[in-house]
């Protein structure tokens, strides 16, 4: 059995890192200080409570001085290996690309549900103006000087009911809006005939059956929207989601971008043979 390889002195470390060009030990020593630097700054931030942007902003900085001082004292270093390291930081990245998407999957379904409600909103306007333009055209006839002479009921009931139409009412507040029609305006303008005329002549409904079609395809319309509430998910599911989001996620980005930075350190100084 062979023997097993003796493990190197300090001596004969520092020896094979003096054998390193000038610039590429600098670089080694410098990197490795501010490591030992970083990582302690970083200990007194988490003791201190300093806040979740210094912790990233520390452990980049520790991530990227641990990467450069680990290539800078590298013997060998070919260009194969440098290659290598795509595979970790496209690796790493895509891993926090991946836990990223997930945190975020109930803020996209809010924002997408946000998005299919607004189009809808879009869509409803034309069709809410069509019942004010018919309101309107009522209120001509039913506010008019010979109609008010009669009775003034129906114009004041329209006129209270008119106050009622809103943006963005649900299917079932119209179908509401619809009886306080029939009341406020319908009855009290049925009264206003005698039964045998209303009888003989049903087309005296004709102005206020418009209204009452027109609620109608506005309610129908709205009976179609999105559902704003996004699909609840569980705590301890949130809980996962969230350390993911909060926490490890960025510190992977991190580490991808100071292998990355490393890379172009070693190709522009051409450490690799």
């Amino acid at each position: 059995m062979a023997d097993k390889a003796k493990p190197k002195t300090l001596r004969e470390v520092f020896a094979i890192y003096n054998s390193f060009p000038r610039g590429r030990r600098i670089v080694g020593y410098a990197s490795t200080a501010g490591w030992l630097i970083f990582a302690i700054a970083l200990g007194f931030a988490v003791y201190f409570g300093t806040g979740f942007i210094t912790y990233l902003v520390l452990a980049f900085l520790s991530f990227l001085s641990t990467t450069h001082s680990n290539y800078a004292f590298t013997q060998n270093l070919t260009q194969r290996k440098v290659r290598r390291i795509d595979y970790w930081y496209l690796g790493t990245a895509a891993i926090g690309l991946l836990l990223f998407a997930a945190a975020y999957s109930n803020q996209r379904e809010i924002v997408l549900t946000k998005i299919f409600v607004a189009a809808h909103q879009s869509g409803e306007e034309p069709i809410r103006e069509q019942v004010v333009s018919s309101l309107k055209d009522l209120s001509t006839f039913l506010c008019g000087d010979v109609m008010v002479r009669a009775s003034a009921t129906p114009c004041e009931g329209l006129k209270r009911f008119s106050e009622e139409i809103k943006p963005h009412l649900s299917a079932e507040q119209i179908k509401g809006l619809r009886e306080k029609f029939s009341n406020a305006v319908t009855m009290p303008y049925s009264r206003m005939f005698p039964i045998e005329k209303l009888k003989a002549n049903p087309s005296l409904f004709s102005p206020l059956s418009v209204i009452q079609v027109r609620l109608d395809d506005w309610a129908a319309y709205m009976r179609s929207a999105p559902a704003q509430t996004a699909a609840p998910r569980d705590e301890e599911a949130e809980i996962v989601y969230g350390l993911g989001q909060l926490v490890i996620w960025p510190f992977l980005l991190a580490y991808a971008l100071a292998l990355r930075i490393t890379k172009v350190t070693i190709d522009v100084f051409e450490w690799a043979k």
